[in-house]
């Protein structure tokens, strides 16, 4: 119903007229006034709020767009943020894969260089091996078509227990047993591989054959070899040259507490018979050279020269092993600095005969290793109270 119409309102719904309703006619008198121009009122007001909202718009859309572009910067700054800081990883993760492959570079040539080398050893030492077994084949021939009788107690080469081989007399006590596969004194063999020391120097006073200088040359870096039988000391060296073992010194001399020339000593002071040819010892009779023992030389004596080790003021010495035939307390006091400095393991032989002759006694030993602060303990016993193997440690290590 439209406003203009509420005159409608004052007739009944039975169609009654307002002539005969002045009720209905009276109430419209007064409140016709009010509904006159309503109409346009609710338009104008309308209009006035339309008006005040359009009004707003801009100041809105200003608003809005002012959010909205505080927020895209806001967002753009995060964004660059998170982007310049995944770029920094970038570069670092380029930069450190670069490196990576520049050292995985290096490495292949350091392995390329490497594999060459050991294939320049590996042939090198195949070229010596075969130059070795010629020259070993020769040896046998030509020890084949010797005359028996005069090669009967001959050199021979038999294998060691560590596979080296060793130029042996076959009339020698150690000898037969090296022949025989034996192994001659491992216990003193596993206390030098005990000791081994990759840089160290190590001792070898009483050398003999070279038995115990080859497991040394095989567990430091330098080894000292001494052995005063002349004889004796050239098949030392065939047996290093025969394994190519080039980081020992040999020395044909003794050692001793000083500089002094010795001689072997005369029968009566031997363990064992000497047999002689022309003055000079005949090793092809023999039955066990390693038991020949030296004394001081009187003026005039054939004799051999005797240092003491400390006159070689040798650096990081890691093993000392002494087998003199009753001198080694002697070659002990020689190398007193060489000990008390350097600190090695030290392996000796207790022989209570011979070792009379040199005025020592085994309360002697254990006075002089207690002045060092060693521990002492026998290694291994070869006759009850007569004669043993000793080991000395440092109590400090």
């Amino acid at each position: 119903m439209e406003l203009g119409n509420l005159s409608e309102f004052g007739r009944s719904r039975s169609s009654t007229r307002w002539a005969t309703n002045p009720v209905r006619r009276f109430v419209w008198w007064l409140i016709a006034p009010y509904f006159r121009g309503a109409e346009g009122r609710i338009a104008a007001r309308i209009d006035a709020v339309d008006s005040g909202i359009r009004n707003k718009i801009p100041e809105i859309s200003a608003e809005i767009e002012k959010v909205a572009v505080e927020a895209e910067k806001r967002a753009s700054a995060k964004v660059d943020s998170l982007t310049g800081g995944l770029r920094k990883d970038a570069f670092a993760i380029a930069n450190r894969i670069a490196g990576l492959e520049e050292e995985a570079g290096v490495l292949s040539g350091n392995l390329s260089t490497l594999d060459r080398k050991i294939k320049s050893i590996a042939h090198g030492v195949e070229e010596r091996i075969s130059k070795l077994e010629i020259s070993l084949q020769k040896y046998e021939q030509l020890g084949a078509n010797l005359p028996q009788e005069k090669n009967s107690n001959g050199l021979i080469i038999a294998k060691g227990q560590a596979a080296e081989r060793l130029l042996v007399r076959q009339n020698d006590h150690i000898g037969k047993r090296i022949i025989a596969g034996e192994e001659w004194e491992p216990h003193v063999r596993k206390a030098i591989e005990e000791a081994a020391r990759p840089d160290g120097v190590a001792i070898d006073a009483g050398a003999y054959i070279g038995i115990h200088t080859l497991t040394m040359s095989r567990c430091f870096s330098t080894v000292h070899a001494f052995e005063p039988q002349l004889g004796i000391f050239q098949v030392l060296c065939g047996n290093l040259a025969l394994n190519e073992r080039l980081n020992v010194v040999t020395h044909n001399g003794a050692l001793y507490d000083r500089s002094i020339a010795m001689r072997l000593a005369p029968q009566d002071h031997q363990e064992i018979g000497v047999p002689m040819v022309d003055g000079d010892i005949d090793y092809n009779r023999i039955e066990n050279a390693a038991a020949l023992s030296f004394e001081i030389a009187a003026p005039g004596d054939p004799h051999v020269d005797a240092i003491a080790l400390d006159d070689l003021a040798l650096e990081n010495v890691s093993l000392i092993k002494i087998d003199t035939q009753g001198s080694d307390l002697r070659v002990l006091a020689g190398a007193e600095r060489t000990i008390a400095k350097s600190k090695p393991v030290v392996l000796f032989e207790w022989e209570r005969d011979l070792a009379a002759l040199h005025g020592a006694t085994l309360e002697g030993f254990f006075a002089f290793f207690e002045k060092l602060d060693y521990a002492v303990e026998v290694l291994h016993e070869t006759s009850p109270g007569r004669q043993a193997d000793y080991i000395a440690k440092p109590r400090s290590s």
